[in-house]
C-alpha cells in the first residue's frame, strides 16, 4: 500500500507545485481555446472548478474565467 501511494503521489504531485496565478493562467488559455462540443454540456469553467477544491478556488478567483 505504501508503494502504490508513493507512485500515486509522484504522479499527482507536480500540479500542486505549480502556484495558483501559473494555473490561472493556463486555466485561461484553456478555456479560450476550447471549443464549445455538442456532447459537452458544462462549460469549461465549471469542469476545471469542479477538479477539486483548489481548482474550484482559483477558478473562483479569475473573474476572467467566466
Amino acid at each position: 500500500l505504501s508503494k502504490a501511494l508513493l507512485e500515486y503521489q509522484s504522479v499527482v504531485t507536480p500540479i500542486r507545485m505549480i502556484p495558483d496565478d501559473v494555473l490561472s493562467e493556463i486555466f485561461l488559455a484553456q478555456v479560450v481555446d476550447s471549443p464549445d462540443y455538442m456532447f459537452n454540456k458544462a462549460p469549461a469553467p465549471v469542469v476545471l472548478a469542479g477538479v477539486c477544491r483548489r481548482w474550484r478556488s482559483v477558478c473562483l478567483a479569475t473573474p476572467r474565467i467566466w
